[in-house]
């Protein structure tokens, strides 16, 4: 009996210390708080990003603008079409980057011709409680945490948008789609 209550009693205490699922694809109980397991070293593993603009003039279809990236843990392809021109690029590249409990981020990228770093802060963008956005210095829109465990992290983040110059009558319509996905790397 006394191990029966011994073991009723681990329980409550575990429960109270154990964060929630929040994410989407988050573990449905973890030991480890979002903070603690968000801040580390990241590799990332694969990203897809789409960029596609339409811009009308006198109410027609001027230019069509078309922008991708992909990256399969070691190749970064990229396209881009519009209506004048079309691109195409492959790199070899390495992203890690490292998110600090004190709010600060390190982003570095490895090219075959060098490096670029770059440095800023990080936080939650919704309420401290669910933590399931996330912010970083170099970008207008959040990440939403898809999936948050000690060992991996995928965000994404969509929008869209379209502004209209009345006087020109013309229009840019933009919708914007983009998902990472990390390894901890320590």
């Amino acid at each position: 009996m006394k191990t029966v209550k011994s073991l009723v009693l681990l329980a409550l205490i575990g429960a109270s210390v154990v964060a929630c699922k929040k994410g989407e694809d988050d573990p449905f109980l973890s030991l480890r708080t979002r903070d603690a397991r968000i801040s580390g070293e990241w590799k990332l593993e694969s990203y897809s990003s789409k960029d596609i603009q339409i811009l009308t003039y006198n109410l027609q279809a001027d230019t069509i603008y078309y922008e991708s990236f992909d990256f399969d843990g070691d190749n970064e392809i990229y396209y881009y079409v519009d209506t004048a021109s079309s691109d195409y690029e492959s790199i070899e590249v390495d992203y890690t980057m490292t998110i600090e409990k004190d709010g600060s981020y390190t982003q570095t990228t490895d090219y075959l011709y060098g490096q670029s770093v770059t440095s800023g802060n990080w936080w939650w963008s919704n309420d401290g409680k669910n933590k399931t956005k996330i912010s970083f210095d170099d970008s207008d829109h959040a990440y939403e945490v898809r999936e948050l465990r000690n060992d991996k992290l995928v965000i994404t983040r969509n929008y869209s948008n379209e502004i209209t110059v009345d006087s020109l009558q013309s229009n840019l319509l933009r919708s914007y789609t983009e998902k990472r996905s990390y390894s901890k790397v320590k």
